[in-house]
């Protein structure tokens, strides 16, 4: 009898955790943008605000919305970042953000050795 009634909380305890794991995933899923996470996207518009310190600059696109992207050391960018000029991005969701992976200004030339 003590070994059915182990044997039952046992599989009791089992089912419990991994009820419990399924929900964490299903609340990671919806933290991190994981449908759109891992896959390159491109954003067009004119670059509104600069911020070389906090590696973060704010486009907005032909319709109007605004968009924050974020860059890092790895970032490729052609042409001089500046408020007013038009740019193309290629980024990916990464910890809730745009993070991205290069940047293209109009009219701007590679810009191999800089580093943002």
């Amino acid at each position: 009898m003590k070994r059915i009634a182990l044997w039952s909380l046992s599989a009791v305890l089992c089912t419990g955790f991994v009820v419990a794991q399924d929900a964490m995933k299903k609340d990671d899923h919806m933290k991190s943008d994981s449908k759109m996470a891992g896959k390159m996207m491109t954003a067009k518009g004119m670059v509104t605000k600069v911020d070389e310190s906090g590696k973060m600059m704010m486009m907005k696109d032909s319709k109007g919305k605004e968009m924050m992207m974020n860059w890092d050391a790895s970032t490729k960018v052609m042409g001089t970042m500046k408020e007013g000029s038009k740019a193309t991005v290629k980024y990916m969701m990464m910890d809730g953000k745009m993070m991205a992976h290069e940047v293209k200004m109009s009219g701007g030339k590679m810009m191999s050795e800089k580093k943002m």
